[in-house]
């Protein structure tokens, strides 16, 4: 956009008039960007040059305001656009409806439905889905029903995205029977399934635990031609994985994938399809996977890890999973910076991890960053955010602030709260307390002690890091335990416990010969230990299927050739061959007489 303004200045200064076309063209842009507060300030400059914005422009801005949850200057620029002769078109109201709709002002929605009404506007089918959408964000299931029910005797006709978001709407209520009726109806209707509605149909019903109805969809959709989105393909993926014994084919490589840290798109941030939700003017959220128990309150001491990217141009900056080093803040006492990150971290839950969207305002302002030097001035930010845990402390006592004893005794105390949950089967939960134990152990941390302090550390920074793993195992999240008790082993080469679950995460990914020498390591330590000697029994059984079944798979490709099957003899037709051979030779004779 910085480009398109210079050309765009470029060309003022060459003597050519800018329009409203031109003028329209870089607000579109600005907007699409989300940088609205660049476009409102090019709308001003248009208007004071004596330009009438027409539709397109204030349709644009209008767009650019809901998408970033300011619907009331919205609903400003619609009066506005009455006042100066410009009357908003069916497209502009529709853009504000949405808008409305997705930040849950459903009265504001209604009233604006009436107002096109009144306007005798065309209404198409479109105008009153985006309505009923909103009635069932907001919770209304009642109401979606009953304007749902009327649109026939409004002269409309359902389409295939009515029928999908009142199926949705059903499903999300439990009313898994009124769902599959609709659908059912749907089709004899003429108006067939998409690929929408299968994946909105087969995640419904899998969430009411219609488990097999879901089977019976998921295969339909397949036999159409169709495929399932992320969000069904991991729904199924965890579902599958539940019920899987441990000959399960469905996590091998791919675990890291399946129940790890999601994979991220080298080019910029992960594409997320989950609600907007507006945390502030210049703050939005989106939920990326659900944290658990309480969000922490002023003054909290909060860890989490984040990836940051300038939104202008997806250049990555930060990457604290990368690092190894989560970040520390006390909320309300944040550098200016992190204030963005702040507001956003003060709405979340323990394991939540979400996708940000921070307003330069709120980031490095007006002059970018000296520690960054790829984060321009006025730069919007995108973060990706995981919340490891935090403290309830009324002073916001950092890490630096405590002694040597109270920070070991703040991550003991967090690693006996884990063992609680483990033994409760809160994998999630523990996993959570152990990562708080070991960020009070930071590499920083551990660097400074000698003698008695880093065997006092040590001996509650290995233990959540081997608890960590078994959870990890537990969860068939494999390559993230392997990495856990690699850093134990760098710490103790010799921890038996480190080498035996690592042994375990490589076999589960068919690692066989590095598992296979994890485990011979760890028997050095313990020769009579049975669970060991079980599992190199099992890794040889391993290789011995799968050296028959190799054998089996090549055999007719670098084998001898196969050979041809006999026919079988039909005796009645060699009978009347040999018949038939008589009466050739009786007739041949007989000529040979004649001559």
């Amino acid at each position: 956009m910085d480009d398109a303004r210079k050309v765009f200045d470029t060309m003022i200064e060459n003597g050519f008039e800018s329009d409203v076309f031109s003028y329209s063209i870089l607000i579109n842009g600005y907007c699409k960007k989300r940088m609205i507060d660049e476009a409102l300030w090019l709308f001003e400059e248009m208007t004071s040059k004596g330009l009438v914005a027409n539709v397109v422009t204030y349709s644009s801005l209008i767009d650019g305001l809901c998408k970033l949850g300011r619907t009331r200057h919205a609903r400003d620029l619609i009066h506005e656009m009455q006042a100066v002769g410009q009357p908003p078109d069916i497209q502009t109201y529709c853009i504000l409806l949405d808008g409305l709709c997705k930040i849950g002002e459903l009265e504001e929605a209604v009233i604006l439905v009436k107002d096109m009404e009144e306007k005798k506007l065309p209404l198409n089918i479109a105008v009153y889905s985006t309505l009923v959408g909103g009635m069932l964000k907001a919770g209304n299931l009642a109401a979606a029903k009953d304007l749902f029910s009327k649109l026939p005797s409004k002269g409309l006709q359902y389409n295939v995205k009515t029928y999908t978001i009142m199926i949705d709407g059903l499903l999300r209520g439990g009313l898994v029977g009124e769902a599959l009726n609709l659908h059912k109806g749907m089709e004899e209707k003429g108006c067939p399934s998409d690929e929408c509605t299968y994946n909105l149909m087969i995640r419904g019903l899998v969430r009411n635990d219609e488990i097999s109805r879901a089977l019976q969809f998921k295969d339909e959709m397949v036999a159409k031609g169709f495929s399932g989105d992320n969000s069904t393909y991991e729904l199924f993926v965890d579902l599958v994985a539940k019920v899987q014994d441990d000959e399960s084919e469905i996590v091998t490589e791919d675990a890291a994938f399946v129940h790890g840290e999601p994979l991220q798109d080298a080019n910029g941030p992960p594409k997320v399809d989950s609600e907007v939700e507006i945390l502030q003017e210049k703050v939005t959220k989106q939920v990326v996977k659900e944290g658990h128990g309480p969000k922490p309150s002023k003054y909290s001491t909060c860890f989490f890890h984040y990836r940051a990217w300038t939104e202008s141009t997806g250049h990555k900056f930060e990457d604290t999973w990368q690092e190894q080093q989560p970040i520390e803040i006390v909320l309300g006492k944040e550098k200016k910076e992190m204030t963005g990150l702040a507001i956003s971290v003060s709405s979340m839950r323990s394991g939540e991890r979400a996708l940000l969207h921070v307003g330069w305002q709120l980031g490095y302002g007006e002059e970018g960053s000296f520690s960054f030097p790829n984060v321009p001035p006025k730069a919007d930010l995108i973060y990706e955010v995981e919340l490891i845990g935090f403290d309830e402390t009324k002073e916001g006592k950092t890490r630096g602030d405590m002694t040597v004893e109270e920070r070991i005794g703040a991550a003991d105390r967090r690693k006996m709260d884990g063992n609680a949950l483990f033994k409760e089967e809160k994998l999630e939960e523990a996993m959570q307390q152990y990562s708080m134990a070991i960020t009070y152990m930071g590499d920083d941390f551990m660097f400074q002690l000698f003698g008695k302090y880093r065997d006092m550390a040590l001996a509650v920074k290995n233990p959540c890091h081997l608890n960590m793993a078994a959870c990890l195992i537990k969860l068939q999240r494999y390559e993230e335990a392997i990495g856990q008790c690699t850093v134990v082993l760098s710490e103790d080469e010799n921890n038996m416990k480190a080498l035996f679950r690592r042994g375990k995460a490589r076999a589960e990914l068919g690692q066989t010969d590095a598992a296979q020498e994890d485990f011979l390591k760890a028997r050095k330590f313990a020769p009579e230990d049975k669970v060991i000697a079980r599992e190199l029994r099992l890794l040889a059984e391993q290789d011995k299927a799968l050296y028959q079944k190799q054998r089996e798979i090549y055999k007719g490709i670098f084998g001898p050739p196969p050979v041809a099957k006999q026919k079988r003899t039909n005796f009645l037709i060699v009978f009347w061959q040999w018949l038939l051979s008589i009466f050739y030779r009786l007739f041949r004779r007989q000529r040979q007489k004649s001559d």
